[in-house]
């Protein structure tokens, strides 16, 4: 990580700027990861003008698990037909699995 430099100096950001490299800008209680934006829009809760930046790596993205298909598509792919009359059948299933989990 880079050494923290006083905010005065934000608008040479662009001779700092590399690919990988993000700015951490901080006001002492808060910190706002971000690219060299002049002039830097400040989060609207931030109460402090920021006070110094660094640079440091862009964090990698993490990949999250795919977004299930929607239960009422589920539920619409049942044969609600012959579900509902079977013991053992998918309503039956989900309907016993409910009652479980409460």
């Amino acid at each position: 990580m880079g050494e923290w430099i006083d905010f005065e100096r934000w608008p040479d950001c662009k001779s700092m700027e590399r690919p990988g490299i993000v700015f951490e800008v901080t006001n002492g209680e808060q910190t706002l990861f971000t690219g060299c934006v002049v002039p830097l829009p400040l989060p609207f809760d931030w109460e402090a003008q920021p006070k110094r930046f660094r640079a440091v790596p862009q964090r990698r993205p993490r990949h999250s698990s795919p977004i299930p298909e929607p239960l009422d598509r589920w539920l619409m792919s049942l044969d609600l037909g012959t579900a509902v009359n079977q013991p053992n059948g998918p309503l039956n299933r989900l309907f016993n699995l409910c009652n479980k989990l409460m």
